[in-house]
């Protein structure tokens, strides 16, 4: 069985990542959508996620690769990153455009300053920011990633600042992410076959993808 990894987080591989995914497992869920289904899934099947930290534009290639596939998956938004703004126009007409192909977009939080702070006081701010981009994107967030996973939260709670928390125990517990290259065809295949648990999380930071436009 070839490497789906090429040695490069292009987008090349990203697409044959993808079509690994579908043809292993179910790819039509979306994080705000797991608490409702996740006592129903019988099968293994697998959610995509993408913390969009810097480079919105990498982010609008993802979801276009993706939309071609037929896949939905889940995009989580900083409100304070160092190269876009939310409240610029174009930055928001590119977070709608993800939108509108059918993809979620979620909050993605950088609480590498809240390590020593309360549950409470992380719950506080997710609040905080997420009304911020609600108010901008003109539509409800359901969900939030966190950067640096708390510890301190309780390992069966779906939930964060009244948020779906991707980053908890139940969502990570079975997992795979471009911090851990390669990525194999047939370890994601082993994944699908000998489940750990019924759902996968497959987790990626678009500003690293991409080498050459040619590679959509």
């Amino acid at each position: 069985m070839p490497n789906i990894w090429d040695g490069e987080f292009s987008y090349k591989t990203y697409k044959k990542t993808l079509e690994t995914l579908k043809a292993s497992f179910e790819l039509h869920y979306l994080i705000r959508e797991i608490p409702q289904i996740l006592s129903q899934i019988h099968q293994p099947k697998v959610i995509l996620r993408h913390d969009v930290t810097d480079y919105l534009g990498k982010a609008l290639t993802m979801a276009e690769i993706e939309h071609r596939l037929s896949i939905h998956t889940t995009y989580m938004i900083t409100i304070n990153s160092s190269s876009y703004n939310i409240k610029d126009a174009s930055s928001l007409n590119i977070i709608r455009r993800i939108n509108r192909m059918g993809h979620e977009v979620g909050l993605c939080l950088n609480n590498s300053h809240l390590e020593k702070s309360d549950v409470s006081e992380v719950e506080r701010i997710i609040q905080i920011e997420s009304t911020i981009l609600e108010k901008q994107l003109k539509f409800p967030i359901f969900s939030v990633s966190l950067l640096n996973p708390i510890s301190k939260t309780p390992p069966k709670s779906l939930f964060l600042g009244k948020k779906i928390n991707a980053s908890c125990y139940l969502m990570m517990k079975w997992s795979i992410s471009d911090k851990k290259k390669p990525w194999k065809a047939e370890d994601i295949i082993a994944k699908s076959t000998k489940p750990y648990q019924a759902l996968l999380q497959v987790t990626t930071r678009p500003h690293l993808w991409g080498r050459e436009e040619s590679e959509k």
